[in-house]
C-alpha cells in the first residue's frame, strides 16, 4: 500500500547535519533555543515557480565561509523536486537561480512519484545525498546520489532504493524516509523514520530506527527500532526525521515529536545516547524548540537540522511558512535577560534604570549596552550598562548589568541587550532573539471609578456580584491603544470568576473608556483568615497591545455579619462531580474538618496521570475546583484526592 504525498508532506522528511570544521565540544546537551526574530529565513517561491507551494526539509553544509543548503520543493501542480540555495550568514538565503538540482525519476524507478529531501556529506572531493523516494512498486525509500558541485547530480540508478521498508509486521513495513548519516572510520552510521503499517488497529506508529553500512549503499538494519513513542498521554508519541551529532563522547539526536491523541503541533525534542543505539530521551527540558502560536508562521516545527561550531549551535527548522531559524549560545557572552521592574515610567519623575543578566561563561572582557525600539521598531536610543558588582536585589556578584536612561515623551518602547566579547568580537543582540522587556511613558491609565451592576448591589460573605470598571488615560499626547483589564485576587478572601482580559479598545489622552460587560468576583462565606467585616483588595492589570504596563487596586468592604457562626465539615469528604456525565467542564466538591495540604489528581483508565487539579494548602471548610477535558477524548476517568492520611477515588465520565 502507498504512503500518500500529503502524509509524507506533513511529517515525513528530514533534516541532517555535516560538519566541515566544526569543533564540536564534547558532552553537549542543548536545551537553551533561541528562536531568531527575523524567521522564516527561506520561503516558498513566487506563484508558478517550482516551490510556489511548498518548501520543507532541509540539509545543510557549512565550508567555512559559506553555507550550503538543499531542500524539498513542491508547486501548485504537485511536482516534487530539490532545490539548492546559499547564504553568508545562515539567515540571508540566495536561492539558484538553476532550480531545481534534482527531479522525480522516470517511469519504473523508485522515485517516479514524489521525491524528499534527505542529507548531505561532502567526503573524497564529492558531494553524497541520501534522498527520499516514492513509488507504486518500492512506496516510500531511500536513494543515494552524488555531485563533484552540489549543484549537478547522479543517482545511483544501478543500486537505487539502498534502504527499503521492512518485512511485512516489522516496525518500519510501511515507509522508510528521513535518513541522517555520519560516516566513522570505516562505518557509515544511518538514522532514519520508519512506519509501521497497524491498520489493524487504526494508527500508523513512526519510529526512529538503525542501520549501518561499509560504502553508503549496502546496509544492514538494527532489528529493532532505537528511539521509542510515549504512551497517549506524555508528550511525543509520533517520533520521525532524526538528526545525530556525536560530540566525542556521546551521540546527541534531535527529533521531530507529535502527539497525535491530542492532534496537536510539531515541536522538537532531544536525546543523548553513548553508541548510537540506546538512547533517552531529556524528558525535564523537552521539548528542545516549541512550535509558534496558533495562526503564527510555525504553528507546527519539525525537521530539526543542528550544525555547532566553536560553542554556537544553529538550528533550521520547517514552518508551515518556511524555513526558521534558531541558535543556543548559552556557552558564550550574551544577556539571558532584560529587567525592567516598573512597566510604566514617568519621565516627569526620574530616569529609567535598565538591568540585564549577563551570562560570561569564560570569565572574558565585554561590553553592554542597552538598546531602546519604539512602536514601529525603529532604535531611539541607547545606553552603557555597566557591571557594578551588584544583583537587582542590591546583593553582590551575579552578572547583572545596570544603567540610566533618560525618558522623554509618551511611547511604548521594547528594550534589548547587545553584548559583545571583547577577546573575540562575538556579538549578540537580544533584540534578535526576543529576549527582550517592555516598557511605556504613556499614561498611565487607571480605574477612574467601578459599579456593580448584579441585582444585589451590597457585597456579603458568598456572594458572587459583577463590577463594570471606568478607565482612564492619564496621558498628555498619546493614546493607549487595544487597552484590556484582568483581575486578579490579592488575598484569600475573594476569587475572581470569569470574564478575563475585558476589552476597552483604543483610550485617547484625558479621556475614559467603559466596557459594556463586566468582571465576576466571589466573596468567600467563611471567616476563616478572613476579618468581619472583610475588607479585600483586588488588583486590576491594564494592558495595552498584550502587555501589562499599569496596575490598580480596588478595595472592596464585605458587610459585618453579626452573630457568625462557623459551621464546618465534621469529616473529610470526596463528593461526586457534577454534572456527570459531562462535556467538557464539570466541578468537584470536597469538605476539609482542618487545613491540609490537598492534591486531586485525574487519571485515565490505564493509571496515567492526565491532570493535577490541585496541589496547595487549603483552610478547612466546602471547597469546589473545576476540570476542563477539552483536550482529552470521551472515556471514563478517576479523580483521587488525598488531604493528609485521607485518600477516596471517583469515577467520571467524558461524553464528546
Amino acid at each position: 500500500m502507498n504512503f500518500s504525498k500529503t502524509v509524507m508532506r506533513c511529517s515525513c522528511l528530514a533534516l541532517l547535519i555535516f560538519l566541515f570544521d566544526a569543533g564540536v565540544k564534547q558532552g553537549f546537551a542543548q536545551t537553551n533555543w533561541h528562536k531568531y526574530a527575523g524567521n522564516p529565513v527561506l520561503e516558498k517561491g513566487e506563484p508558478g515557480t517550482w516551490d510556489d507551494q511548498i518548501i520543507q526539509g532541509l540539509s545543510v553544509l557549512f565550508d567555512g565561509a559559506t553555507y550550503h543548503m538543499w531542500y524539498h520543493g513542491s508547486n501548485a501542480k504537485g511536482n516534487d523536486a530539490i532545490g539548492y540555495a546559499t547564504s553568508l550568514d545562515g539567515t540571508t538565503w540566495e536561492k539558484y537561480e538553476g532550480n531545481p538540482v534534482i527531479k522525480t525519476g522516470g517511469p519504473g524507478s523508485f522515485d517516479e512519484l514524489d521525491l524528499q529531501m534527505g542529507h548531505v556529506i561532502f567526503e573524497e572531493n564529492v558531494y553524497k545525498m541520501w534522498y527520499d523516494g516514492h513509488s507504486n512498486s518500492t512506496g516510500w525509500a531511500i536513494g543515494l546520489a552524488s555531485s563533484p558541485d552540489g549543484i549537478h547530480w547522479t543517482k545511483d540508478t544501478l543500486n537505487n532504493p539502498v534502504l527499503t521498508t521492512g518485512a511485512p509486521g516489522s516496525w518500519d513495513d510501511r515507509a522508510v524516509w528521513g535518513a541522517h548519516i555520519i560516516h566513522e572510520d570505516t562505518t557509515y552510521k544511518m538514522w532514519y523514520s520508519g512506519i509501521e503499517n497497524r491498520l489493524d488497529i487504526g494508527f500508523l506508529f513512526r519510529r526512529i530506527g538503525y542501520s549501518e553500512s561499509p560504502d553508503g549503499i549496502n546496509w544492514t538494519k538494527h532489528p529493532k527500532q532505537v528511539l521509542e513513542q510515549g504512551d497517549y498521554i506524555t508528550w511525543g508519541y509520533d517520533l520521525e526525521t532524526p538528526m545525530v551529532i556525536f560530540d566525542g563522547v556521546n551521540y546527541n539526536m534531535w527529533y521531530s515529536i507529535i502527539n497525535t491523541a491530542f492532534a496537536c503541533c510539531y515541536q522538537v525534542d532531544y536525546a543523548v545516547s553513548p553508541d548510537g543505539i540506546h538512547w533517552t530521551k531529556d524528558s525535564l527540558n523537552n521539548p528542545a524548540l516549541e512550535s509558534g502560536e496558533s495562526g503564527s508562521w510555525h504553528t507546527s516545527i519539525w525537521h530539526p537540522y543542528v550544525i555547532e561550531n566553536d560553542n554556537l549551535f544553529r538550528m533550521w527548522f520547517s514552518g508551515s511558512g518556511g524555513f526558521g531559524y534558531a541558535e543556543d549560545f548559552s556557552q558564550l557572552v550574551h544577556a539571558d535577560s532584560v529587567i525592567i521592574k516598573d512597566k510604566f515610567v514617568d519621565p516627569d519623575v526620574g530616569p529609567l534604570h535598565v538591568l540585564g543578566h549577563v551570562i560570561n561563561p569564560e570569565g572574558r572582557e565585554l561590553s553592554a549596552k542597552a538598546f531602546l525600539l519604539s512602536d514601529d521598531e525603529s532604535v531611539l536610543d541607547s545606553t552603557d550598562l555597566f557591571d557594578d558588582g551588584l544583583n537587582d536585589d542590591g546583593d553582590a556578584g551575579n552578572g547583572v548589568y545596570g544603567g540610566n536612561w533618560a525618558a522623554s515623551g509618551e511611547k511604548n518602547y521594547t528594550v534589548g541587550i547587545k553584548t559583545v566579547d571583547l577577546e573575540t568580537g562575538f556579538t549578540r543582540n537580544g533584540l534578535n532573539w526576543f529576549i527582550t522587556d517592555r516598557f511605556t511613558t504613556k499614561g498611565p491609565v487607571i480605574v477612574e471609578s467601578y459599579e456593580i451592576i448584579s441585582p444585589d448591589t451590597v457585597p456579603n460573605h458568598g456572594d458572587r456580584l459583577s463590577y463594570r470598571l471606568t478607565l482612564k488615560n492619564g496621558g498628555q499626547t498619546a493614546t493607549a491603544t487595544n487597552v484590556t483589564t484582568n483581575l486578579k485576587s490579592l488575598d484569600s478572601c475573594a476569587t475572581i470568576s470569569g470574564f478575563p482580559d475585558r476589552p476597552y479598545g483604543d483610550i485617547a489622552p484625558g479621556t475614559t473608556a467603559l466596557h459594556s460587560g463586566s468582571h465576576s468576583i466571589i466573596f468567600s462565606d467563611t471567616l476563616i483568615g478572613c476579618s468581619n467585616p472583610m475588607t479585600t483588595q483586588i488588583l486590576v492589570e491594564i494592558s495595552s497591545d498584550g502587555q501589562v504596563f499599569w496596575y490598580d487596586t480596588l478595595d472592596i468592604v464585605v458587610a459585618e455579619i453579626e452573630d457568625y457562626k462557623i459551621k464546618l465539615p465534621k469529616t473529610f469528604a470526596l463528593h461526586q462531580n457534577y454534572p456527570n456525565p459531562f462535556n467538557p467542564k464539570t466541578k468537584i466538591k470536597f469538605a476539609l474538618p482542618k487545613p491540609e495540604n490537598i492534591i486531586i489528581n485525574v487519571y485515565n483508565t490505564l493509571g496515567q496521570r492526565v491532570e493535577t487539579l490541585l496541589n496547595r494548602r487549603l483552610q478547612a471548610g466546602n471547597h469546589e475546583v473545576e476540570f476542563n477535558a477539552e483536550n482529552l477524548s470521551s472515556g471514563v476517568y478517576l479523580y483521587r484526592i488525598e488531604a493528609g492520611e485521607f485518600q477516596d477515588v471517583k469515577k467520571m465520565i467524558l461524553l464528546r
